[in-house]
């Protein structure tokens, strides 16, 4: 035996049975008060609500910036990003993308969760523009999906269709806005 258990007070049998005389020894204690949790949470609540002002707050400023260009601005925009792409696949897809998305925008026609087909068939359009869209979309198509190769001068057609009909549908949508203006 070690020294300093020979002088140590012997402890009594502890009673049968469960009771709270038989806890014996040191009570170990939380290394956290009830305050500090109390505080940590109060922080990281504060925290959460500062990422979340700060991420509504950049919502806010991209929303406005995409709100002062005009679709007709924005589709001008992407077909001159399509006009720079290298593969013909790709191509088609941003250039068909970029009148899609004036489409839904500009025109408040919804047609981006819609194939060519779906768009054409369920949408009214003023039949020249219509004749024009259907035979863009489907030469967008032939290209995306079958793998048709375009020379520099279907790019061409293809790119200069994309913006007249971007100008087109301008045209059709500031028209009503005039007639409104103008007494009769």
């Amino acid at each position: 035996m070690f020294p300093a258990q020979a002088n140590a007070p012997q402890l009594p049998d502890l009673p049968e049975g469960p009771s709270i005389e038989r806890l014996r020894g040191p009570v170990e204690l939380s290394a956290w008060t009830t305050g500090q949790i109390v505080l940590v949470v109060l922080l990281a609540l504060a925290l959460l609500a500062l990422v979340a002002w700060i991420w509504s707050a950049r919502l806010r400023a991209r929303h406005a910036r995409k709100a002062r260009i005009s679709p007709e601005t924005a589709a001008r925009a992407e077909i001159e990003a399509a006009d720079l792409a290298v593969e013909d696949e790709r191509f088609a897809v941003l250039l068909s993308g970029a009148l899609r998305n004036y489409i839904e925008q500009g025109l408040a026609i919804p047609c981006r969760a819609k194939t060519t087909e779906e768009f054409l068939r369920q949408t009214e359009l003023p039949e020249p523009l219509r004749a024009d869209l259907d035979a863009f979309l489907r030469g967008c198509d032939q290209v995306k999906f079958a793998g048709r190769r375009l020379g520099r001068d279907e790019r061409a057609r293809l790119s200069e269709t994309a913006r007249r009909l971007v100008e087109r549908g301008a045209a059709t949508q500031s028209a009503p806005e005039r007639e409104e203006v103008l007494p009769a």
